[in-house]
């Protein structure tokens, strides 16, 4: 499927890859799609979440490396302009100031890919959805939530634009209350604690203009948010299809078989699992049966598949009853107008046209698929009728049913 998708390569182009390829769902992921993400706020904030963190990750560990070396800096300094007693040097090479300068050496070592490593999963799996929902349309239910759960990467504090600071200054300004400059100990002077950290800076007109444009551009994508969940909130009513509904409950009134077989389907394979869910019932479970559906990882399923579409091919009629008879032990043809005639079908994607790489040694001929004898407007052929024959047609004429003859 990738090679066809990709690359176009013709000789992997078989019934199996262009009946997945050509289907909508299986498309391209739409440009309309990047668009809606993009205005709703969604996808750039998760891109923003995701050079923050990288960005994070990349200056932490610069960070470390500039203030946690030797003797440089401010400490080589204040070694030639202080003189430390010996009680303090053996406070400093007590067993415990080791251990913990050991800890504390050992954090910094730590792989960046465990410390952050829910970050790290979060953004894998971003870029794996999104490479899976652009080549695959349907599989954008899995990209849009980890849109939403990348977002919620800047709701951790260390990432939070340094709210955490205003907390650290508070802790700065209580430490400072607790203990006055000028308090004497013994004859000397005491000067207040601080903590490293807290003593930073903090420019408030920073964080001013880092939350203005925060909170600016959450409200611009509620906005657009708010405007999709009111389309959402104004559909009314319930999903509805007149003509499968009518067609259930005609085969749902056919009776039982004489010989004890149960009624057997064929057709597309979207609606034999719309059969098989809603005439397979408990009360019920030999009546009907269908040939083939969507669950197209066994080979005897695709296999089936294959002879279920022969209705859409070139072959004559007398070739196509056989497939159903004597194969498939087919009993009835379910068939819909936008399967079988493709009207507005990519080039290779239509019905007939997926068939002829099976036999293409009809795809020159200039007749068209047996199926579309049910669509026609003076009925099917008198060759047709030998072979079929139609006993359920819609009212909208959008779906027929043949009966396979005996």
């Amino acid at each position: 499927l990738l090679k066809v998708k990709l690359l176009n390569a013709t000789a992997h182009k078989t019934f199996h890859t262009q009946l997945y390829t050509c289907a909508v769902e299986f498309d391209f992921l739409p440009l309309s799609t990047w668009v809606e993400l993009t205005r709703t706020g969604l996808l750039p904030g998760a891109l923003v979440a995701v050079l923050v963190a990288l960005l994070e990750m990349l200056w932490r560990p610069s960070k470390s490396s500039k203030f946690g070396g030797g003797g440089g800096g401010a400490g080589g300094a204040s070694a030639h302009g202080d003189v430390c007693s010996t009680t303090e040097q053996r406070v400093i090479h007590s067993a415990k100031s080791q251990s913990i300068q050991h800890q504390i050496m050992l954090a910094r070592e730590t792989s960046l890919l465990i410390t952050h490593v829910v970050t790290n999963f979060v953004i894998i799996q971003l870029f794996s959805f999104g490479v899976l929902a652009s080549l695959v349309m349907r599989l954008k239910l899995f990209f849009t939530p980890q849109l939403c759960l990348t977002l919620a990467i800047l709701a951790q504090p260390r990432l939070f634009f340094g709210s955490q600071k205003l907390l650290l200054l508070v802790q700065r300004w209580k430490t400072d209350n607790r203990q006055p400059v000028g308090q004497k100990r013994g004859g000397d002077d005491v000067r207040p604690v601080q903590h490293p950290v807290s003593s930073a800076a903090i420019s408030w007109k920073k964080l001013l203009i880092v939350h203005s444009v925060f909170v600016g551009a959450i409200s611009a994508s509620a906005h657009r948010g708010m405007h999709n969940l009111l389309v959402e909130w104004s559909k009314r009513g319930q999903f509805s299809d007149f003509t499968t509904e009518t067609m259930l409950q005609w085969a749902a009134r056919l009776p039982n078989r004489t010989d004890g077989r149960p009624w057997v389907f064929t057709g597309a394979m979207p609606t034999m699992a719309t059969l098989r869910l809603g005439l397979v019932v408990p009360n019920a479970p030999g009546k009907f049966a269908v040939t083939n559906h969507p669950h197209y990882e066994n080979a005897g399923i695709r296999l089936r598949t294959e002879l279920a579409y022969a209705v859409c091919s070139r072959k004559p009629a007398e070739a196509v009853w056989a497939i159903y008879r004597r194969i498939l032990k087919a009993d009835f043809v379910v068939i819909e107008r936008a399967w079988c005639l493709s009207a507005g079908a990519k080039p290779g994607c239509a019905s007939v046209e997926l068939w002829d790489t099976l036999d293409p040694g009809l795809a020159d001929r200039a007749s068209g698929p047996l199926c579309a004898d049910s669509f026609d407007r003076a009925g099917p052929s008198n060759l047709t009728l030998r072979y079929f024959r139609p006993v359920f047609v819609a009212t909208d004429q959008s779906l027929v049913v043949w009966r396979v003859s005996p």
